[in-house]
């Protein structure tokens, strides 16, 4: 009997001791919680907290454009630019809903639309819509779990002055929102 109460004697602190390796090697793989990836920080219902838009016409910002192609005065050129920008970042107010299914839902300046996204292999390009008429790519800025901020350029050719010269409009939309 001697003997295995010496035998429970060792025993009971080496098993005691296995037990709490064994315990936090499961803590700690718990512990381990890998970063999302960006397309989980993506999904979610994001509201658009700010806008800005920069409108260039060959090179120029639309103030210099109005001014030396259309002859308006500075004035009248600033008025118009801020008049055109209000109007357009009145339409970019709303909310984007990612879904983990890759559809979006956009409800945005009083028009819902939805379709799929993606996003590149690096994280960094946001794909609305891919291989159709509505294709839209933004470049994402910055990404987390509360705040995204996109930049978009769209480019169009228009002959604005009705010279016979085709323009060159490019304009660029810088997003921030937030969960």
């Amino acid at each position: 009997m001697k003997v295995l109460h010496g035998f429970k004697k060792v025993l009971y602190p080496a098993s005691l001791i296995l037990f709490c390796l064994i315990m936090c090697m499961f803590v700690s793989c718990n512990n381990d919680d890998e970063e999302p990836s960006p397309a989980d920080l993506l999904v979610g219902k994001w509201t658009i907290s700010s806008t800005t838009m920069d409108l260039a016409f060959d090179n120029k910002n639309l103030v210099q454009y109005l001014v030396d192609e259309l002859g308006l005065s500075q004035l009248e050129a600033t008025a118009f630019n801020d008049m055109l920008e209000d109007a357009l970042l009145e339409f970019f107010v709303g909310t984007i809903d990612f879904k983990q299914d890759h559809t979006y839902t956009i409800n945005m300046g009083g028009e819902t639309d939805s379709g799929t996204w993606s996003l590149s292999a690096d994280g960094q390009t946001l794909t609305l819509d891919a291989d159709t008429i509505d294709e839209t790519e933004a470049m994402i800025i910055s990404l987390n779990s509360s705040t995204l901020a996109i930049e978009m350029t769209q480019h169009a050719e228009e002959d604005l002055d009705e010279d016979g010269i085709t323009e060159q409009l490019i304009m660029k939309i810088s997003m921030t929102l937030n969960k």
